[in-house]
């Protein structure tokens, strides 16, 4: 089709009117981001869990995220826009649980600081935002054109389009590369399959019942070793504390990554009864060349494999906290990114029973 020059200077202003109120319009979609993380010390057994970058599905109601990593185990999350609730959508051993995010879980966040920064990402203009978040800070760049407010962990106007988050493993960044605006229904987001709907603590609980340590709760488990400091660690020789017992060996990737959090959770108990024991079945000239560099202040128990079978551990990292009778009250089974937030309060629950 021809065009003559009077058509240019109606047709271009409608073709840019066009684009705006498109833009303007959009309510549901797909956007991929790349994710990139920067570990910290500790972080970088990490990396590998977000090299594939990540895709939401949205519309006014809620928000489905999937790691590209994730895409075979079948794990997603979903946020509830309305509610200002997220889980996470599992499957273990033929069960399906759909775990809700405790916001105690990541660093503090701040009051958000607008700014009068703007840049453009995936061909949307958008405007810088800031808040204080633990040692650092969280940084959005929020997009306007979107009629979906979402930010993870914060209210905000507008649609993060990009996000970098302060995170125990290092600093976390999601940034959109394309956006495909496309009708999508709640139907397409919600699962078809049913989940049972669980809190954090209790999803521990239940994995210690399937990986099948759920029978010896509130029982005695004896156990008598001499540590790497060459103390005898036993029921009898820990009765009347609180005691801690985290089983890792050395080559866990995310055992390793527990271990700086747990240094820091036995520093602030260490004027209370509680006592600190890490379990491991690597001979102990392994354990010794281990914390050459990275430090263990736990006390050591190694060559351990007897008390593992005794303590029915079938996955690892598994923390296991007793009370002062020796009886098991607590259980975390597998590694947490936030191990520390997890196992204060119950450690505090324990100490004022």
């Amino acid at each position: 089709m021809k065009i003559n020059s009077l058509s240019k200077y109606v047709l271009l202003p409608f073709l840019s009117f066009f684009l705006l109120s498109c833009h303007a319009q959009i309510q549901s979609g797909i956007i991929d981001y790349d994710v990139n993380l920067v570990p910290n010390e500790d972080g970088e057994v990490m990396k590998e869990a977000f090299s594939d970058g990540a895709t939401i599905y949205f519309n006014k109601d809620y928000i489905k995220l999937v790691k590209k990593g994730n895409l075979e185990s079948g794990e997603f999350t979903i946020t509830d826009l309305k509610k200002q609730e997220e889980s996470t959508y599992v499957e273990v051993m033929d069960h399906r649980f759909a775990v809700l995010f405790d916001i105690k879980y990541i660093s503090p966040i701040g009051e958000f600081k607008m700014l009068d920064e703007y840049k453009t990402i995936a061909g949307f203009s958008c405007q810088k935002a800031v808040a204080p978040m633990g040692d650092g800070q969280m940084v959005v760049y929020l997009s306007k054109d979107i009629k979906v407010d979402y930010c993870p962990y914060a209210e905000l106007d507008g649609f993060a389009l990009e996000y970098s988050l302060v995170m125990p493993y290092g600093q976390l960044t999601y940034t959109a590369r394309s956006l495909q605006t496309k009708e999508i229904s709640s139907n397409d987001i919600l699962p078809k399959e049913s989940y049972e709907a669980i809190s954090i603590n209790d999803f521990n609980k239940k994995m210690t019942d399937l990986m099948g340590g759920g029978d010896i709760d509130e029982q005695q488990i004896d156990f008598s070793k001499i540590s790497m400091d060459g103390k005898l660690l036993s029921l009898e020789t820990l009765k009347d504390n609180v005691v801690v017992l985290n089983f890792w060996f050395t080559s866990c990737a995310p055992c390793k990554a527990e271990i700086p959090q747990l240094n820091e959770l036995k520093k602030e108990f260490q004027r209370q009864d509680v006592r600190f024991v890490a379990i491991s079945f690597d001979p102990e000239s392994v354990v010794k060349d281990f914390m050459q560099t990275r430090p263990f202040d736990f006390e050591m128990i190694t060559d351990a494999r007897k008390i593992t079978d005794d303590f029915k551990v079938r996955a690892y990292p598994s923390t296991l906290i007793l009370d002062k009778n020796g009886n098991i009250v607590h259980r975390i089974i597998g590694g947490s990114p936030n191990i520390k937030k997890e196992l204060k309060p119950l450690i505090e629950e324990v100490l004022n029973n």
